[in-house]
């Protein structure tokens, strides 16, 4: 950790040293200094959407899922054109326990020009089965195995 440390001083405006450093420090329990540091990347680069993943990404990890929800939401507000953003979006709203709102997101996302519908509908059936949903997220499959035949 102390070379990712280094790194970061010698090059402070350099997203990937800064993102591992952040990283690193989750996988070592230290996720206090993983969330400064990522709101701090965050903050640095405000209009870069690897720093919002990232601020995104930690929050989950650190167990602020609300928080994660926001920031995701800023993300998909921001660039509406962005399908990936609609997918974290949805995926910190299924962590928040929020599977309506999710499955609502990943509608729209499917919706969007460019979108991996596949990867899209593999999240609904996950969101069915959550649900106890098991005849949906069985024609949601069958229809998704059907279309990755063709």
């Amino acid at each position: 950790m102390e070379f990712l440390r280094r790194a970061v001083t010698a090059e402070p405006n350099s997203f990937e040293p800064r993102a591992a450093l952040i990283q690193a420090y989750l996988e070592t329990g230290q996720t206090n200094q993983a969330l400064a540091d990522a709101l701090a990347l965050s903050r640095a680069g405000p209009t870069d959407p690897r720093a919002t993943q990232v601020l995104g990404a930690t929050q989950l990890a650190a167990g602020r899922r609300s928080d994660a929800v926001a920031t995701f939401s800023r993300a998909a507000a921001a660039r509406p054109d962005d399908v990936g953003a609609k997918i974290l979006l949805g995926r910190a709203q299924v962590a928040a326990g929020q599977p309506g709102d999710a499955r609502a997101t990943y509608e729209a996302a499917a919706r969007m020009k460019g979108a991996p519908r596949e990867a899209i509908e593999l999240e609904l059936v996950r969101l069915d089965v959550g649900a106890k949903n098991f005849d949906s997220a069985l024609r949601r499959a069958n229809a998704l195995k059907a279309q990755t035949r063709n």
